[in-house]
């Protein structure tokens, strides 16, 4: 049985909770950035890292200018909304495109295994390595 859309929700939340970002509900998004659980359910929807990270002048290239939603694979996200588990290390949501290239080096259980990173993750910021 494949992966449920539940279960790569639970899995980015998770693991971009546990690496210290915000904004972990991949519905609601803020600044005009993506966030890491959003970036993550982009994975999830057959999107790779080569094609998101800002690295590579991908989708996760943004600002405060980007405007307030994109459409990915189909999907709609949003980008100017207030989220709702704010902490100190995020104290105003999304901040910066960090959060989504981490978010677009997870492998959610819906991620194309051939579509997995070719680096190896980064550490968020005041996080230890997950």
């Amino acid at each position: 049985m494949p992966p449920t859309e539940d279960q790569d929700e639970q899995f980015c939340s998770s693991h971009c909770l546990a690496a210290g970002y915000c904004c972990n509900d991949y519905t609601v998004g803020s600044n005009q950035m993506i966030s890491c659980a959003q970036a993550c359910m982009m994975r999830a929807r057959g999107s790779n890292y080569e094609e998101m990270g800002t690295d590579h002048n991908g989708t996760c290239k943004r600002d405060g200018q980007s405007g307030c939603g994109l459409e990915v694979n189909g999907n709609s996200y949003s980008f100017c909304q207030r989220c709702m588990d704010l902490q100190d290390s995020c104290p105003f949501g999304v901040q910066s495109s960090e959060a989504c290239d981490f978010g677009a080096r997870l492998n959610p259980p819906s991620a194309n295994p051939e579509q997995a990173p070719t680096m190896p993750p980064i550490d968020a910021p005041g996080a230890g390595a997950w």
